[in-house]
């Protein structure tokens, strides 16, 4: 014996509905999609941007460095200590002059 299920007129309009809601949601969350991926990407751009700034002002730093190891060094002053080192290259940021004489023990700073 074959069974026919008979679809009434609520059960039609109730999928009807479904298949409507599920379509709007689907749009709303193809819409959320989007903004998240552009909220999100401009935020990581930023970031790695900064990464980009900080990476080479630490580049610019030890090439400061060096460079004033390399001068002490030339005038035959022993070798700076790298924590005093790191300091001097502070001084000169701030545009401070940095005298020290050939004894190391007096030191003067001028600022422009």
């Amino acid at each position: 014996m074959m069974m026919m299920m008979m679809m009434s007129v609520g059960d039609v309009q109730f999928k009807d509905e479904y298949k409507r809601r599920n379509a709007e949601l689907e749009s709303d969350n193809e819409q959320l999609r989007l903004e998240n991926t552009q909220l999100f990407s401009a935020t990581l751009n930023e970031r790695d941007s900064r990464i980009t700034e900080l990476e080479d002002s630490g580049t610019e730093l030890k090439q400061q460095m060096s460079s004033l190891d390399g001068q002490c060094r030339s005038v035959h002053l022993r070798q700076v200590p790298s924590d005093i080192s790191y300091f001097v290259i502070f001084l000169l940021m701030v545009n401070l002059t940095v005298s020290i004489d050939s004894s190391m023990k007096t030191v003067a700073f001028v600022m422009h």
